[in-house]
């Protein structure tokens, strides 16, 4: 037995049965109408804040990346959108390198759902800076800084499961940050091979904002595939090297309303530099010999596995030839014959 919805009963109570009944379905319409201009609104007002802190952001930094990058954006110079809440530039034109991703992720401020959320999850504005590095310019190695409030992803990226480890050091605050490398030498090679790689780290805008730092030249490359350009069995990863940087921006409400060049948007122009000039500083690691050899005896193996499984998959992609009537028999007795001589050395044992 249904039990009757006390929803009516309690609204014809309040203001009369009669008003009830007229009044009840033109408040529900009266609320759906109102839900969505609320979202209407917060997704106008949400895109245009989004864009204004991209727009500023990259006003910003944009002198620093014309003085290291010949050519910055698509050939006009303009930041350019890639989703809702994402913006992107490039840079490219500079030795060393071969090109410069900048991409700033900002909280969904156009969503209704995700502004009601950001109430209860803390959610930041990223920066993020992929630097796509000449490999033949420097040590090849793996390193990585994260903070300890960093997405579990970035721990769970396959070189650093692959090739790091979590290792002590004495140059980061180890209640904050953990720091993995390849191996140990290359710690103290990154740190103390220049102050300033300590100093700019150690700042404590620089503290409340890193994210991650990332030199790593085993990136594997995710290729796009599309109905005709599919995978073919059997190929081996390949590997980029890369440098990333990622931080979260941490801005104040009155930050938009400063004058360009404001101190308050000076540490966002520092960490822009500190990547332009770490692409330099990489050139200066150097490793022991000992350490050079470890780690490409490391990656002689990963790529004996990756090529071991790239044969199994080509073997059971390849069609299975039949076998003629004479061949299945001679297999058939070269089968009998075997266990026939395996039961043979059993009873003797």
């Amino acid at each position: 037995m249904l039990l009757p919805d006390p929803l009516p009963d309690f609204i014809a109570s309040v203001i009369g049965p009669d008003a009830a009944a007229y009044w009840l379905p033109i408040s529900l319409e009266v609320t759906v109408a109102a839900v969505f201009v609320l979202y209407g609104v917060v997704y106008a007002l949400g895109r245009a804040r989004n864009r204004r802190i991209a727009d500023r952001w990259y006003a910003e930094i944009r002198p620093e990346l014309d003085r290291n990058f010949a050519f910055v954006g698509e050939g006009h110079g303009s930041l350019l959108r890639d989703g809702p809440a994402d913006y992107l530039v490039y840079g490219s034109g500079r030795v060393k390198c071969e090109k410069l991703v900048g991409r700033i992720t900002l909280r969904n401020r156009q969503d209704l759902f995700a502004v009601v959320q950001d109430f209860l999850v803390v959610n930041y504005d990223r920066v993020r800076f992929d630097v796509y590095l000449d490999p033949s310019v420097s040590e090849n190695f793996v390193l990585a800084i994260l903070h300890k409030t960093a997405p579990a992803a970035m721990s769970k990226r396959e070189d650093l499961t692959t090739y790091t480890t979590s290792m002590p050091n004495s140059y980061l605050p180890a209640d904050l940050f953990t720091v993995y490398a390849e191996h140990p030498d290359a710690i103290p090679a990154f740190f103390a091979s220049d102050p300033r790689v300590h100093r700019f780290l150690s700042n404590p805008a620089v503290l409340r904002r890193l994210e991650s730092l990332v030199v790593s030249d085993r990136v594997r490359l995710v290729e796009v595939e599309d109905d005709d350009t599919a995978a073919e069995p059997g190929a081996l990863p390949r590997y980029r090297k890369v440098l990333s940087l990622t931080y979260r921006l941490r801005l104040d409400s009155r930050d938009l309303l400063r004058p360009h060049g404001d101190d308050a948007w000076a540490v966002h122009v520092a960490f822009t530099q500190f990547v332009c000039w770490l692409i330099d500083h990489l050139t200066q690691v150097e490793l022991r010999p000992d350490a050079r050899i470890r780690m490409r005896r490391r990656r002689e193996e990963e790529d004996a596995k990756h090529a071991e499984a790239a044969r199994r998959e080509i073997a059971a992609a390849a069609p299975k030839r039949t076998l003629s009537p004479e061949e299945q028999r001679r297999a058939d007795e070269k089968r009998e014959r075997k266990e026939r001589n395996s039961k043979v050395k059993r009873v003797r044992m």
